[in-house]
Order: C-alpha cells, then sequence, then structure tokens
C-alpha cells in the first residue's frame, strides 16, 4: 500500500464519523504519522 493509499484511507475515516472536512481528515493524519 502507498502513501497515497495510505492517506485516503486514514483521512477518510473522521471525514465519515464527525463529518468533517477532507483537509481536517489529512491533518489528523498528519498528526498519525508524527506520533507513529
Amino acid at each position: 500500500m502507498n502513501l497515497i493509499e495510505l492517506t485516503q484511507k486514514y483521512a477518510d475515516i473522521p471525514y465519515k464519523l464527525g463529518g468533517k472536512s477532507m483537509e481536517e481528515g489529512f491533518d489528523c493524519f498528519s498528526l498519525f504519522l508524527k506520533i507513529g
């Protein structure tokens, strides 16, 4: 799985759950990368 697929996968989770924007989802993904 490449970075783009990972980004789409993880960024889409908060978008589906909380109705957040895709940009917020991407921010969550960026934070996930920093922590992980």
